[in-house]
């Protein structure tokens, strides 16, 4: 469904996100060890956390979306190209700054000229796409996913603001950051993931539902705006944001029963097309997309939604299902999908053990926590043990791929 590339252009250009996302788990790995055993004395858990974060998700994450929308939606890689390495440029100056200082005035600088270098390949995007159909479907969601980075980034500038006068650590700060958390999550994160595989499905020539599609595209759009109330339900508690999560959360719930719907319809023609560990990745990739959803749909009442956000149990597990289960995976499926048998299949199901037993840990942690059991004995003991296996795996992984792509090369 993608075609190869030859040269040294996205091929290679995976092979630096991946670089990236074995650095961010090995940082997860630190910060899960913290709590087992001592670390030097100049490692800061602070510093550890924001350059985990920060290049989980954009060093990756962001990085890797934006060069499967360039394949996929055949965008010129010599127009994108500049723009991908200094955003990679500014993503490895936010590690070093955020390790060894934290919030600082480079952190921050490389933070900003980030976000200012993405509006300007976002642009582009925008101009580049007004080419395609505008009633074709995956251009309406990768227009989605793009609006919703530019949202998203409001809430950054917001955090500098509130900063800048003094209302550090205010609720409007934090919300500042949930703003940009929720929408890049469930904005341009899952938007883009869609405008992908409903692009690969039509480039296959496999033909789709547009009606549910659109239904699809609008539930889903609605549902992220509004489940954006309980974000902020922590500083104001009142029915109406909780009402409003309610809509939004049975909106999502509703969006994922017509997705299954639009998949149901397809799947055969779909999986024949695919091999055994493609379609095994795009499996997890959904399951876990669905239990998102399910896990959203839980916080539909207010009792749940105030629970969810205060047990940090169940914030980390929420995110990571999302960041690993559901955007990792598709990842790893549509690169195995492009440039076949560069994603290390051992190293997969090493990291997809690490991941379930992770997401189990974590979730079964939370419950015990509200139901008032404490922390388990081994419980840090435990999660640092499945730590292990998200970093092994995906070590495997970026070193299978660079072998494939930079020494086998070289040697042919």
């Amino acid at each position: 469904m993608i075609k190869n590339v030859k040269g040294f252009t996205i091929s290679g250009a995976f092979g630096i996100t991946l670089i990236f996302l074995c650095i961010s788990a090995g940082l997860g790995l630190m910060l899960r060890l913290a709590f087992s055993v001592d670390l030097p004395d100049w490692v800061s858990f602070s510093n550890l956390k924001h350059a985990h974060s920060h290049i989980a998700m954009l060093g990756w994450l962001f990085a890797a979306l934006l060069l499967v929308i360039i394949r996929t939606f055949n965008l010129h890689w010599e127009k994108y190209g500049t723009y991908f390495w200094l955003l990679q440029f500014l993503t490895l100056i936010m590690l070093f700054s955020f390790v060894y200082s934290g919030y600082s005035t480079m952190s921050i600088i490389a933070t900003t000229l980030h976000t200012l270098c993405a509006y300007f390949a976002i642009f582009a995007m925008f101009r580049d796409i007004q080419s395609h159909d505008y009633q074709e479907f995956s251009v309406n969601f990768l227009k989605a996913a793009l609006f919703f980075f530019i949202i998203a980034t409001l809430g950054t500038w917001a955090v500098g603001l509130f900063m800048s006068i003094g209302f550090k650590h205010s609720a409007l700060y934090y919300g500042s950051i949930q703003f940009y958390l929720h929408f890049m999550f469930n904005g341009f994160y899952v938007f883009a993931l869609f405008s992908v595989l409903f692009r690969l499905l039509k480039n296959a020539g496999i033909q789709l539902n547009s009606t549910l599609i659109k239904y699809f595209y609008f539930v889903l759009m609605v549902a992220t705006v509004l489940t954006f109330a309980l974000a902020i339900t922590w500083s104001t508690p009142i029915n109406a944001l909780f009402f409003t999560n309610s809509i939004g959360v049975f909106l999502q719930l509703v969006s994922l029963i017509i997705l299954f719907k639009i998949l149901r319809d397809i799947k055969q023609d779909f999986y024949s097309r695919l091999d055994y560990f493609t379609k095994f990745l795009f499996n997890i990739a959904l399951i876990s997309f669905a239990l998102k959803v399910i896990v959203q749909g839980v916080v539909m009442l207010p009792i749940f939604a105030i629970i969810s956000y205060t047990i940090r149990n169940f914030v980390i597990g929420f995110i990571h299902l999302l960041m690993l289960g559901c955007l990792t995976t598709f990842l790893f499926s549509i690169i195995n999908l492009g440039f076949k048998n560069t994603i290390s299949k051992y190293g997969t199901y090493i990291f997809i053990f690490g991941f379930i037993t992770s997401e189990s840990l974590l979730f079964l942690q939370g419950l015990s926590i509200w139901v008032g059991k404490g922390i388990w004995l081994l419980y840090y003991n435990a999660i640092s043990f499945a730590s292990v296996f998200l970093f092994l795996g995906v070590m495997i992984i970026t070193i299978k791929y660079l072998k494939n792509v930079y020494i086998d090369k070289l040697e042919n």
